[in-house]
């Protein structure tokens, strides 16, 4: 099961560790501003959770700087006349701000909804990152390919046989066999500029 991890600044009774594990989150910190400054510069966190209490409150501008610099989203739970507030200040980071008095029933949708929309997100970045290794591995092989191509004097389609069949042979990726040849490449490059060296000496 993926950790979904949710910190909670200070204290916020409204969030019981029954009602957090019904949504989904499985591992919840609580600590102070202090703390968890420290703690996310070298942890991540999928989500902030806050109380604000008072309209000259410096909790907002520590969420709002906290999620844009780790890029995590946030949930704020403030008095009602702070609501449109608040709201138009975090509007450009995901950070939703809902009135302290929200039902339970509703809070309870709304962190299976976080957990769904970071999962999802989480899923999404996973997957772009797969496609730009795949397209990293893919302009390395090709590159592999035109050195070989000049340097033994082959077709572009001799070159992708060759670095195909050694993946074969061995049992390896096309990438890992491209490395492989590339090693093996500069390896005589050196070998030759060596003993032309000790010839001219």
């Amino acid at each position: 099961m993926s950790v979904r991890t949710l910190l909670i600044l200070d204290e916020l009774p409204q969030l019981s560790e029954d009602l957090l594990r019904n949504c989904g989150w499985n591992a919840v910190l609580r600590m102070d501003s202090s703390s968890a400054r420290r703690y996310l510069a070298s942890s991540l966190v999928d989500l902030i959770a806050v109380k604000v209490e008072r309209r000259q409150s410096a909790i907002p501008s520590l969420v709002l700087e906290l999620c844009a610099l780790h890029q995590i989203s946030g949930l704020i739970l403030c008095s009602p006349e702070l609501v449109d507030t608040l709201s138009y200040q975090m509007r450009s980071v995901p950070i939703l701000v809902l009135p302290v008095n929200t039902a339970r029933t509703i809070l309870v949708q709304v962190l299976a909804y976080l957990r769904k929309s970071i999962d999802e997100a989480r899923r999404l970045s996973q997957s772009l990152m797969r496609e730009k290794k795949k397209a990293q591995d893919e302009k390395f092989i090709s590159q592999v390919k035109i050195e070989l191509a000049l340097k033994c004097r082959w077709s572009e389609e001799k070159a992708h046989q060759y670095i195909l069949k050694t993946a074969m042979d061995h049992s390896m990726t096309k990438v890992a066999a491209a490395r492989q040849i590339l090693a093996r490449l500069e390896r005589i490059s050196s070998e030759s500029k060596k003993d032309k060296r000790d010839t001219s000496a």
